[in-house]
């Protein structure tokens, strides 16, 4: 039986800044609608697609060390995963 290891660097890397950003973000968007600023409204809705598109990347990064590692069962689960997260964000956009 042979080992499968994954280089789990660059998905460490970028959830980590993924976190700063979309907590100064947030953050941010806070501050300015406790200040009564219009901004802020559009500042928390970009927070939320960033919590949205780094969800995605995180799941393709993690896909691709699938694929690396010869899991390619786990592979599609990680892309099917994609498909129906996709599929519920248009179901709700399509509607509200």
């Amino acid at each position: 039986m042979t080992e499968h290891f994954f280089n789990f660097k660059l998905l460490v890397k970028f959830q980590r800044y993924a976190w700063r950003g979309l907590f100064l973000m947030l953050t941010s968007a806070m501050v300015l609608a406790m200040v009564g600023n219009p901004f802020a409204e559009r500042l928390a809705w970009l927070g939320v697609l960033l919590a949205l598109v780094a969800t995605v990347a995180k799941v393709v990064i993690l896909a691709e060390q699938f694929r690396r590692s010869r899991l390619y069962r786990h592979w599609l689960l990680a892309y099917t995963l994609l498909i129906i997260l996709a599929s519920i964000v248009l179901i709700r956009l399509l509607f509200s």
